[in-house]
Parts: C-alpha cells; structure tokens; sequence
C-alpha cells in the first residue's frame, strides 16, 4: 500500500524523548497552575473550555480558577490521565485521529498551549477541524505554538507553524475574526480565532446511517444514539461490495454513546485498506485493519439505531511552508547567525550541498534551530565520523559524483547510507552518465537518492531530460527523485510533465519554475523523511521498526 496522506511521518515526531510523558512530568513538576494565567486570560467568561494536549492538567484547574464551570484536557499519555480528577477530567486520546465522542458545539472555549507544534500539518488540520466542531456558535479559540520550524534546537518540532501558516489553517477549518501575532522576536505563533455567532450547522441531524464518496483517502466520523449491538461498515465499488461488522460489548454505564471513525485508504496498485476505530464513551473498544480488494467508490457507516454530527474529510494537500531550495550551496547562504528571529523559518527548507571544492560547512553557518539541512562530500567523509555527525544532526546526507561510485572505499558509505535512509545526491558530468552509474549501484543505494541536473553542479549545461532516465525514475519513484536546475526551456519542461510529483527544484526560490510550490511540498516530505528516520534511529530502533508505525498497533 502507498502511504496514506492520514499517515503523515511528522506526527512520529511528537515522541521523541522530549515528548515522552516521563520527560513531560519532569518538566511540570515544578510549575503551578497560577503560572498559566496570562495564557487562559483571552478565555475568561468561557464556561466551558477544552484544554488539547493539556498534559497533567495544570491550565485546567487555571481556568477552573478564573471561573470556568465546566473544563476537559486530552492528551495523548495515558499517564497524565491519573491527574484526572472528577472537577478536571482528562482524556487520553491520540489528536491525529477525531473526537467523535465529544458532542458537537458543547464547549465555549478551545484551548492549546505549546502541544501542538509537536504534531505535522495533517494532524494540525484535523485538530482544527475538530476545534471548529467542537465551539459552539461565538466560541473562542486560543493556540500557542512555536513559530521557526526546528524550534531553536527543539528536534520534535519540524514544522514552522509562522503566523502566515496558522492563519491559512485557521481559515481552511472555518474560522471567523482570526488574530495572529508574532511573539518573543518571532519564536512563537498566538492565535485567537471564533467560531460565527451565526453558525449553527453542528451535523447534529439524525440520519440511518453515514455516507461518503471515496475521492482520494477518505475519512467519516460518527456517533451513533440508542444502545446499537453492532456497527456496520461497508465499501462498495461498482461492482462488489465488502461489508465488516463490529459487534459491541453491553455498556457498563448509561449513556456512553458510541462513535467510530473509519478511513479508506486506496492503492494506487488497485485494492483499499480500511481502518477503523470505534469508542465507547471516551473508550476505544476496537481497533481494526483490512485490505480489500475491490476498488471502493462509497463507504458508509451504519447501525440498527440512528447516528449524528457525521464528519466526512477528504484531505489535499494544503501548502504551510514557503519553497525552499534543494540544491543551496553554501556561499549562496546567509550566515544562521545572521538571520533575525523573524526570518527564521521564513526562507523555506534549504539542503546545503558541500562542493567538491571547499572548506567544509561550519556549523554557526548553518545556524542551529533552522530549516537547513547539510549533505556532506562523501570524498571528506569517513564512515565513523559520518554516523557521529548523523546521530548529533549535523550530516543528513553524503553528495558524491557518478564517477566515484567505484570506489571501493565508496561501497561502505553507500550501505552505510542506506542504512540510516540519509539522501545521496547523485551527481555528475551528464544524466546518461548518472543514469548508467545509478542503475549499476542500485543494489546499495538504498536511501533516498537525489539525481542531480548537471546544470546546477556546473559539470554540465542544461539539457532535455532523456526518456529513459524519467522511465528509471518512475519505476523507482519510492528512491529516487529527480531534481531539476533553473534555465530550462518549454520542451525541457515538457519532458518532466510525467513525473512532476518526483520532481525538485534547485535554484533560486524566486526563480518562477513551474510547479516550484509543489516541489515545496516534496522538499518538505523529503526532509522531515530523513530527519524522522534519524530521531527514531537515535533511540535504538532496529531496522524493521524505523519503517512507516502502522495506525491500527
């Protein structure tokens, strides 16, 4: 199966070690609920307030304390639930998937402080999604999130949620009067945001049963009345159907409804993979996993009872960052140490690739805490000091050219890179040359390999892309991306068509490539891809275990 878009890396990130509920009790231990004050201030009058990675629950009694008469916290450990108290309740609950069993427009108040910069784009966009839900008409929302993507030297926080990023997210949930602001010299992100006063569409019709196209990966959420005996989930195709039933336990207290979220997620081989979560009051009492094999067009959810605030998202792609640039070399950079707190994060991701002649990139070059990332000459490289540098983050990555493919001393790298999914920029004197040397190595490159136009290495001038290097890429396209130079003109262009999602862009940002805003978006999976894989490897994970976190373990 292809990775679904639900499946996004960057939520792996949110349990890097500084995220773990150990590490997080450690850090509240010393704090007191009065410290969050000014924080819970634009909620004062809500009654009702939903704290979202509320942690051990210290803004809930804040805002017990500042009057509220009702208040929630969910977060994700299930250790912070033993705070719970029967004033402050507390929820464990996994924020990328939804909160069906929470009724729609039955809070006054939103409130995160600090948790979700740990969370990537996907899951940002269902937490908002479910904020919008969740506030009744005039409820207010009140979001605290770090702002310069690498967070200062944060390694969890890899998205950089700038004001001009949370606005366009605040807006796609449908949010009214939204106010962002820089704060602490542009480090952090303050959003305030309502929902109308007018709106009173909460979903909260009866209805048989909930029905949604399959245009895309789909997701349907639900709650369903009565005491149902089973829930039924079916996907049908044009010609079959498949149908999965989920028989449920006796309630052991009145009034736990149940509510399910399932999503189909389609192959682009042919098939669908099905997962579904169904609760029980604040519960999970199922989790299940199937692939079928006919390719759904509908999925619908149903019970012998009635169901309600029914949910149907079918997320695109929604573009946060600014294009960066692939191929930055490090005299075209300005010094990290030059850039001013509001310009962190705003010029985009940006690979800095070490020439073959130069003096190795320094570390305050780089500038610790932004969205660069360094890929090293494999010439200057020993294997020992490339994993040290790996494992302390200043190496993602080796560039070599084809003709040093043969080296023996070569090969160690190659596996080494492989390894640790680091990129291998593959470059060389033309793209026959490097197509030939690629198809030869195949067998250890395994990473993600990056094939460079010749033009922007200067070995060579712009060129057409040869047919047979675009049918390579193609039939590897989980390996091995293209990246093309600046200058092309229309017939060279024409050439990359096929495979514009495989496609990066190196040059100036500003340069008016086409498709340079998608090529953004592949940059930015690429780069969280490897910086995921390093965070997890840090921790010891073996080899079958760095691979995609299945959703339904």
């Amino acid at each position: 199966m292809r990775a679904s878009i639900f499946d996004d890396p960057g939520d792996e990130k949110s349990w890097h070690a500084s995220q773990r509920s150990d590490a997080l009790s450690e850090f509240y231990a010393d704090r007191d609920p009065s410290w969050y004050r000014s924080a819970i201030a634009p909620l004062k009058g809500a009654d009702r307030v939903l704290d979202l990675g509320c942690g051990p629950g210290l803004t809930l009694q804040a805002l017990l304390d500042q009057g509220c008469t009702s208040v929630l916290g969910v977060d994700r450990w299930p250790a912070f639930v033993a705070n719970s108290t029967p004033e402050a309740p507390i929820v464990a609950h996994d924020l990328t998937l939804p909160m069906p069993f929470l009724e729609s427009g039955s809070f006054d108040g939103v409130l995160s402080h600090y948790a979700l910069d740990y969370v990537s784009p996907i899951c940002m966009r269902q937490v908002l999604r479910e904020a919008h839900r969740l506030l009744a008409p005039g409820g207010r929302l009140v979001v605290y999130v770090a702002a310069i993507g690498l967070g200062g030297g944060d390694e969890a926080r890899t998205v950089s949620y700038s004001p001009t990023a949370l606005r366009t997210l605040l807006s796609e949930a449908g949010f009214d009067e939204i106010d962002v602001r820089a704060a602490s010299g542009g480090r952090n992100s303050i959003a305030r945001a309502q929902r109308s006063a007018k709106d009173l569409d909460f979903g909260r019709g009866e209805a048989r049963e909930a029905v949604a196209e399959i245009a895309g990966d789909t997701q349907v959420s639900a709650a369903f009345t009565g005491e149902p005996e089973a829930i039924r989930c079916e996907l049908t195709s044009r010609s079959d159907s498949a149908t999965f039933v989920f028989a449920l336990p006796p309630a052991e207290s009145a009034g736990d409804r149940v509510s399910v979220c399932a999503r189909a997620l389609r192959s682009v081989s042919g098939g669908t993979e099905l997962q579904v979560w169904v609760w029980r009051g604040f519960t999970p009492i199922a989790i299940e996993c199937a692939r079928v094999e006919l390719d759904a067009t509908e999925m619908r959810l149903s019970s012998d009872e009635g169901c309600q605030q029914v949910s149907v998202w079918c997320p695109g792609e929604l573009s946060l960052e600014p294009p960066g640039n692939a191929y930055t070399l490090p005299d075209d950079l300005p010094r990290g140490d030059a850039l001013g707190p509001a310009e962190r994060g705003e010029e985009g991701r940006q690979i800095v690739v070490e020439p073959a002649q130069a003096e190795p990139v320094d570390e305050v070059d780089l500038g610790p805490g932004r969205n660069r990332f360094l890929v090293g000459r494999a010439s200057a490289l020993d294997l020992d000091a490339a994993d040290r540098m790996w494992l302390a983050g200043r190496l993602h990555g080796i560039a070599l050219s084809s003709s040093e493919l043969d080296k023996g001393r070569m090969r160690e790298l190659l596996l080494w890179a492989g390894w640790r999914q680091s990129l291998i920029f593959l470059g060389g004197l033309d793209w026959v040359a490097m197509l030939a040397a690629a198809s030869q190595r195949e067998a250890e490159l395994q990473g993600p390999v990056v094939l460079v136009d010749p033009a922007l290495s200067g070995a060579g001038p712009a060129r057409a892309l040869p047919p047979e290097l675009a049918a390579f890429a193609q039939e590897n396209d989980r390996r091995f991306v293209l990246l093309g130079g600046e200058g092309r003109d229309r017939s060279a262009r024409a050439d990359l068509q096929s495979i514009r999602r495989r496609l990066l862009h190196g040059g100036s940002p500003g340069s008016g490539n086409d498709g340079l805003q998608e090529a953004g978006e592949n940059l930015r999976h690429l780069t969280e891809r490897t910086l995921l894989m390093r965070l997890r490897q840090a921790r010891g994970f073996s080899p079958a275990e760095v691979g995609r976190r299945s959703s339904c373990q």
